[in-house]
């Protein structure tokens, strides 16, 4: 990893790159500013962060994906080519969906096998804890972060993922709700079925 006296927008570039998927301004400043990449860090990393993001996606070396959030543009494309609005549920790739669950009713603890998110499937309950897809962190009515349930380096389903972020001291007070778009569909008796070939992420 490059350390030394680089600019904010030369580190904001490669904290983007290394994560490889999108991040919240202050997430960009919380790294730059732990991981020392550049001696001028000041009062407001996130500050900083955000003006070099703004600066970069003006030259098109960066993409803002939502509200604070930015990725590299190979990373954006490839959330824009398995994102699925709200409004366009009836696609095919989208197995089936949850919208703003409340994430203290979640039971964080879970060991392996045990863990548990539950919601129906036309009145059945189903277990989402292994879902594959996209989901979104809210903080009230704002997207705090983005990202995907399963990659083809990440094996960790929507639970392990969600965890993660919540035992994250960078992330866990950045949001209260969250929201899941998934790719594995719901059998009549309550499973969730294999992703399909055709909704391969990444």
């Amino acid at each position: 990893m490059t350390t030394g006296n680089l600019t904010w927008e030369e580190v904001a570039l490669q904290v983007l790159s290394e994560a490889g998927e999108p991040l919240h301004y202050t997430e960009v400043g919380d790294r730059i500013a732990n991981q020392g990449l550049t001696r001028s860090v000041g009062a407001t990393p996130a500050n900083s962060a955000n003006a070099a993001l703004s600066n970069l996606t003006k030259n098109g070396r960066v993409h803002k994906a939502e509200r604070g959030i930015y990725a590299i543009p190979e990373i954006a494309r490839q959330i824009a080519e398995s994102n699925v609005d709200a409004s366009d549920l009836g696609r095919l790739i989208v197995g089936a969906y949850g919208l703003y669950w409340n994430r203290s009713l979640v039971n964080w603890e879970a060991t392996i096998g045990e863990a548990k998110l539950l919601g129906t499937g036309g009145g059945t309950p189903v277990n989402f804890a292994d879902q594959d897809g996209i989901y979104l962190l809210h903080s009230g009515n704002e997207i705090a972060y983005v990202g995907q349930s399963r990659t083809p380096s990440t094996q960790s389903g929507l639970y392990n993922r969600l965890k993660s972020h919540h035992t994250d001291h960078r992330k866990t007070d950045r949001w209260d709700t969250f929201s899941w778009f998934g790719f594995k569909s719901v059998s009549e008796s309550g499973e969730l079925l294999q992703t399909p070939e055709s909704a391969t992420i990444g």
